[in-house]
């Protein structure tokens, strides 16, 4: 039994060292981000890209915000750049509203490209 609960704590620290935390401030200050978003063009193409998914995406009512810029830690790994958020309320076959639903964006370098959950993001100011 001893045996084996050695066995499971060394491959947990081995499995954990591989992984990748979130940056300091000094490393945030001196990133590279990337190209900074045009907030219209940003909202535009989340929306568009929204549109896509949706049953009834004329009745959606969509809020994006501005780009913020940060770093997001996804699959162990630290990615530099810009973060839009939108939230969207749209209607389900039946005709009624479901609900607010966030809708992430990771921009960098003119890119903009959806993002799943689960991931970890640090805004840089």
């Amino acid at each position: 039994m001893q045996k084996n609960t050695t066995l499971i704590l060394l491959l947990v620290m081995v499995l954990l060292t591989g992984c990748e935390t979130l940056p300091t401030k000094q490393q945030m200050d001196a990133a590279d981000y990337g190209l900074v978003p045009v907030p219209e063009s940003a909202i535009r193409v989340a929306t568009a890209e929204i549109s896509k998914t949706l049953i009834d995406p004329y009745s959606a009512k969509i809020n994006c915000k501005a780009p913020v810029k940060g770093v997001m830690n996804k699959t162990f790994e630290n990615h530099y750049g810009y973060l839009t958020v939108c939230y969207v309320n749209a209607k389900n076959r039946f005709g009624a509203y479901t609900g607010i639903t966030e809708y992430f964006f990771w921009s960098r370098d003119g890119r903009i490209e959806p993002v799943e959950p689960p991931f970890e993001f640090n805004p840089a100011e």
